[in-house]
Parts: structure tokens; C-alpha cells; sequence
């Protein structure tokens, strides 16, 4: 009899300590743990070539025992690896022993993972602890949570005047006041009353830069006044001096005279983002006699390690209200991974394309909340978002059914839209005219007013407000004296925060006019559409 040391828990593999012969009347006795029930098993002995299989016939105190059977009954050695007349090969000391085939644990282990997989998702299963590795599936964990590393790069000092190019009445100098960073000075723009809003009040130039990979610049900013977000804007641009901007992009508010440090999104994948050469500061609102100072400019990159099948996430540090994910790191091809928010006042963002993510329609992917959840499959280079094509689209139009007479002059408007032709969220307000946005995104805005004949020449302006910043967004205008109806367009494209409004205005200068409704005149109407094109 062979006598084999008890492995650590369920560990079914050891060696022989004694020889075992087969075709003899041998007992072979293996302790394997606790944890398995007593039945038959079937363990394979090898030593070099040479392998058999024996069949456990029983199991006492965990005690598994072998009995080989040769003399006088069938043989439980199952099959070897001899050739005839060698059929009586002595394993020797030192033989490896493995299980082959234990029957009873795979059943206990697949029965209890099929008892789960049977019962309704909605009963929220709980099958944490089960060990998926083997099929390819991360493994479920309801308690797994993750937050999001922020990596910066540098990318601009502001450590000098921006006085590459200088706006009208804008006095660009370096200074020593900074955020305590280390750093040296700040870049300061020191504005007058001169010259009205909006304007470039200053830019500054650098070797070109490549900040695809980015959808977020990080930076000091102060200014000597408050500001609402949207009062300066950065400006970036693959020319000299700002001259020809690929994007604006707002500021986010500023208290009075106190260092900030702010996250400014902007479009990574537009023409232009892979050879930046100059930045600058604009005025939309008019901050006159204010300062303004920069110190700082990165780009911030963030990522997170996945290890389960589904993660809760959470911003930057656990408490900035808004991060950008550009990168997932972990698992392998073929693994699918859900992804929401840890808390609904947190947002997290999906870049599109910045680093290993790719989402639906080139656009990034909101976690506004704890009830939007992102499905996403890994093809062994990047993350698949699978589920953006279902969200609904967050757009509307609202027009004008009635005319809307005693339109005066000389002052800007409200036009009274009153109607919808498609609003699947609800968005607009009959009350107040208005469009509300519910995601923080860039919006595409359309805008089209048409007035009666005018029996005097004037001007004649639209523009579309958004009436939480108070900012006239576009004012295309026309001058005439004709008695048909006239109609102007407007189109943008602004970034918008959750829960800021719009609505359509018009301005007519010199005459007085009342608005043209839906359908009164052929192919004139007064209506505004607003499309999100990308969260974040």
C-alpha cells in the first residue's frame, strides 16, 4: 500500500511514493482535501512514456483508494502505454499522479452554475466568486470599482507674453503671479474698453504639436473679473497666430481673482488637431478693463485597468464632477465588458479615438448617471462601444403655427415658437419658446426666420441665444426694400452645458415686419432644429 501526503485544499496532482505495478494486486491510497465528495474518479500514472489509468473504487475520510483488480476479475487499469509483453511495467517512486476524469465535482460545479444561469437576469444573480477564465469572460464582480488615473503632458509653458499676435487694446506681458506651481510666471492679457466684443485678444505660438490623443486641455487660468463659462474662449489653430482657428472652445466659469485649474474639452479628430502651432485667448462677453491670466497648458489623458466583466466607475480622485476615459487597459480578444458610473453626480465621458476606444458615429459616449450603462467588446487592439446605436437621439425642432404679428424694430425679439415636428425627448417648452439640451455636448444649430414684405429698407438680423450664458450665438443679416417675403438661415455648431436653453431671435433695424408662420408661404417658415452630434 501506498500511502501519498495530502495536497493543499483540492490539489488532485502528486507523485507516487511507493512503486505501483500493474497487473498486480495493488493498493494505492491518495489523500486529495476535503472538499470533494466521496465517488468514483478515474487518475492517470505516468512515468517517462509509460501511463496507465486506475479508477478510484472508494473514498473514506477523503481518503481516496485504489484496487487493482487483475487476478481474477475485470481490470480497472483502463489503458496504457506499453507495448505486448510489457503489459507489467512498474511505475516507479516519483510517478506523476493526476486526476482525469472526476465526474461528481464537474456536475456539482456546472450544476450550481446552471441553477444561476437559469434563474432571470432581472433577479439580479449573484455569481461572484465563480471562476470564468477558462471561457474567455472576465470575471462578474458587483463590488469591483475603478477610478480613473489621469496622465498630463505638457504642452505649453504660458511662462511668457502671448504676444505673438495682439488684439486691439490688449496689453500682453509675463507675470510673476502664478498658482504656486513651481512653474515661474503666467501669461497675462490686460484688456481696455477700445475695442468692443468679440475679438482675439492675444495668441502665442509653438513647434507643432500632435493632441489627437486627447479630447481634454488642462490649465491655470485667473481673471481679475467673475466669468461665465463661455466669456473667453481658447482658440486652437494648425496656423500661425491663430489666423485661421480650427476650434473655439468655451472657458468654464471663473470666481474673481482666484486661480483655477480647468478642463477645456475640445474636438480631437477635426482637420488640423495633428500639427497644432499656435493657441489664443478670445472675448466673446465684453470683460472690459479686465486681466486675464494663463499658466500651464496640458493635455490629460484617462485610463483605468479592467480585471472583471463589469466595473462601476468613478472620475478622477473619486470627486471631480467630470472625467474623460481615453483608455482601457486589460483583457483579451473577444471579451465583452459593462461599464456605468459609480455616482449619478460624476460623470464620466468615452472618448472616441483618443486611445483604445472606438464609439458609435465618432462621437463620445456619456455616463451621466448610474442607469446608462456601456457595452463594449475588445478585438485585441480597441474597445468597440456596442450599444451607442440604440440610445435615442437627443435632437428636436420646434416652429412657429401662427404668425406672430407686431414684430417692432430696433430691438432683439424672442420669435414665439409654439410648435414641434419631431421632439422624441421632450426637449422643447411651448411655455417659454425654448429648447433645453439634456446632455453636456457640441449642438447643431439651425435656425430659419422669414418675415412679410417690408415697405421700407432695413436690416434684418436673426441669431439663436442661449439663454443660460445670455450669448447671441451667429448673427447673419440682410439689407432690403423688397415687398415679397424674405427668409434668412443661421447654422452653427456650440458647445452646450445639460439644462441650457436656446431660442430663436431676430433683430430688424430700420422697419418693422411680422413673422411668417409654418406653411403660409411656400418653403418659408420660422422654425429652429437642434441635433447633439457628440457628448461631452
Amino acid at each position: 500500500m501506498t500511502t501519498l501526503a495530502a495536497p493543499a485544499g483540492n490539489e488532485i496532482q502528486n507523485t507516487l511514493a511507493a512503486t505501483y505495478t500493474r497487473g498486480t494486486d495493488t493498493t494505492v491510497t491518495l489523500t486529495d482535501g476535503t472538499a470533494f465528495p466521496s465517488s468514483v474518479h478515474v487518475i492517470r500514472i505516468q512515468d517517462g512514456t509509460k501511463w496507465c489509468l486506475k479508477l478510484y473504487e472508494s473514498k473514506a475520510t477523503h481518503v481516496l483508494t485504489l484496487v487493482d483488480t487483475e487476478a481474477g476479475a475485470a481490470s480497472d487499469a483502463l489503458a496504457k502505454n506499453v507495448t505486448v509483453g510489457d503489459e507489467a511495467h512498474a511505475f516507479a517512486i516519483g510517478s506523476t499522479v493526476e486526476l482525469v476524469c472526476a465526474a461528481d465535482e464537474i456536475a456539482q460545479l456546472f450544476a450550481g452554475v446552471a441553477a444561476n444561469v437559469q434563474t432571470p437576469i432581472a433577479q439580479n444573480v449573484d455569481v461572484a466568486g465563480y471562476d470564468f477564465s477558462d471561457m474567455g469572460v472576465l470575471n462578474y464582480d458587483d463590488a469591483t470599482e475603478l477610478t480613473i488615473s489621469v496622465a498630463e503632458t505638457a504642452r505649453l509653458a504660458c511662462d511668457v507674453a502671448w504676444d505673438d499676435r495682439t488684439g486691439g487694446s490688449c496689453a500682453c506681458t509675463a507675470d510673476a503671479d502664478d498658482p504656486d506651481t513651481g512653474a515661474g510666471d503666467s501669461a497675462k492679457m490686460a484688456l481696455t474698453d477700445d475695442w468692443a466684443s468679440p475679438r482675439l485678444l492675444a495668441s502665442e505660438g509653438l513647434v507643432a504639436i500632435d493632441i489627437t490623443g486627447s479630447s481634454v486641455i488642462r490649465v491655470w487660468m485667473k481673471c481679475s473679473v467673475a466669468c461665465d463659462a463661455g466669456d473667453f474662449q481658447l482658440v486652437i489653430d494648425d496656423t500661425a497666430d491663430c489666423a485661421s482657428p480650427i476650434q473655439h472652445c468655451d472657458i468654464p466659469a471663473l470666481a474673481a481673482a482666484t486661480w483655477t485649474e480647468v478642463d477645456i474639452h475640445y474636438n480631437p479628430i477635426l482637420t488640423g488637431m495633428d500639427a497644432v502651432i499656435s493657441f489664443g485667448l478670445f472675448e466673446v462677453a465684453d470683460k472690459e478693463d479686465a486681466s486675464f491670466l494663463i499658466h500651464e497648458l496640458r493635455t490629460a489623458v484617462g485610463s483605468v485597468t479592467v480585471t472583471q466583466s463589469y466595473h462601476k466607475i468613478d472620475t478622477e480622485s473619486g470627486s471631480e464632477a467630470e472625467t474623460y476615459l481615453d483608455t482601457i487597459s486589460g483583457g483579451t480578444a473577444g471579451d465583452v465588458i459593462y461599464l456605468r458610473a459609480e455616482n449619478t453626480a460624476r460623470s464620466v465621458i468615452l472618448a472616441h479615438d483618443t486611445g483604445n476606444i472606438l464609439c458609435t458615429d465618432q462621437s463620445a459616449f456619456g455616463l451621466f448617471d448610474t442607469t446608462r450603462i456601456a457595452k463594449l467588446i475588445y478585438d485585441g487592439t480597441n474597445w468597440h462601444l456596442a450599444n451607442n446605436n440604440n440610445q435615442t437621439k437627443v435632437m428636436a425642432k420646434a416652429f412657429l403655427a401662427t404668425n406672430q404679428a407686431g414684430v417692432g424694430a430696433g430691438a432683439w425679439t424672442e420669435i414665439e415658437l409654439d410648435a414641434t415636428e419631431f421632439d422624441p425627448l421632450g426637449m422643447f417648452n411651448s411655455g417659454t419658446h425654448r429648447i433645453a439640451v439634456p446632455l453636456t455636448g457640441y449642438y447643431l444649430i439651425v435656425g430659419l426666420v422669414a418675415f412679410t414684405g417690408v415697405n421700407s429698407p432695413g436690416r434684418f438680423l436673426i441669431s439663436i441665444k442661449n439663454n443660460t450664458t445670455g450669448i447671441f450665438l451667429g448673427s447673419p443679416s440682410v439689407h432690403s426694400s423688397s415687398s415679397n417675403p424674405l427668409s434668412i438661415p443661421v447654422l452653427l455648431i456650440t458647445r452646450a452645458t445639460a439644462g441650457d436653453t436656446f431660442s430663436l431671435f431676430t433683430n430688424q433695424q430700420g422697419t418693422g415686419a411680422d413673422l411668417i408662420a409654418a406653411g403660409s408661404v411656400a418653403g418659408s417658415e420660422c422654425s429652429m432644429i437642434i441635433y447633439l452630434v457628440s457628448e461631452g
